[in-house]
């Protein structure tokens, strides 16, 4: 497993769930957090966003004007697709770095 794997992992284990590799477990766990913040943050302060809403929401919450371009969508299948190599790329770099 590479550095940055390993480190994902560990951050993942110690933040949410030990057990990440289970389905079940990681969406547990992502729901649980997800309350943990909405007990947590006061609603005035809170915005609930998903990449499909766009900049208003953001902007809104920001009181910043919406851009006049189109909102960047990423997570696209092809994104994820690459992302194995990306990360072996950061790693190789990662490794280069420490040296």
């Amino acid at each position: 497993m590479s550095p940055v794997v390993r480190m994902f992992s560990e951050v993942l284990a110690a933040r949410f769930t030990p057990d990440a590799r289970d389905p079940e477990e990681a969406k547990a766990a992502y729901e649980r957090h997800n309350a943990h913040v909405r007990a947590t943050v006061p609603p005035d302060r809170l915005v609930e966003w998903s990449p499909g809403d766009g900049w208003e929401p953001l902007c809104a919450a920001l009181g910043l004007p919406v851009p006049d371009e189109p909102f960047p969508r990423v997570n696209t299948k092809a994104d994820w697709d690459r992302l194995p190599r990306v990360w072996a790329l950061g790693a190789r770099m990662l490794e280069r770095v420490r040296r």
